[in-house]
């Protein structure tokens, strides 16, 4: 099965490649939120909107430090939370609380775990697994 999504155009800048997701607390999928992620194979994780890791009521795991695309490293909490892209799940995922953004950022921790197909001309993404 292939997912097919449609760019986001409505970014200022090149349209942006973005899949629909669904994001819940680990031990109660009912507690489920449908987000728009922006695909950057260039993070090596997944950030969730602080927003909706409050109103899955997600467990807070850890407090690392990262380090962000200039260089400087601060400090981020640790969530846990299942992840769903169409019938496709991640059962058990830690992804950082993002306090500033209001998208969400799907990094190479869940792309890695599929074949992905970026078509720039098409403004599509295509999943699959």
């Amino acid at each position: 099965m292939i997912l097919t999504y449609e760019y986001d155009t409505e970014y200022h800048g090149p349209a942006v490649p973005v899949v629909q997701i669904g994001v819940s607390n680990v031990t109660d999928s009912e507690m489920l939120v449908e987000i728009t992620g922006i695909v950057d194979s260039g993070a090596d994780a997944t950030m969730i909107p602080n927003r909706d890791l409050r109103r899955i009521g997600a467990r807070k795991v850890d407090r690392r430090t990262v380090r962000g695309i200039a260089g400087f490293g601060y400090s981020v909490d640790i969530y846990e939370v299942a992840l769903k892209i169409g019938p496709f799940k991640v059962s058990k995922l830690h992804v950082v609380a993002d306090k500033q953004n209001g998208m969400p950022v799907i990094g190479r921790d869940v792309l890695n775990q599929f074949v992905v197909t970026l078509n720039g001309l098409a403004h599509i993404v295509e999943i699959s697994q």
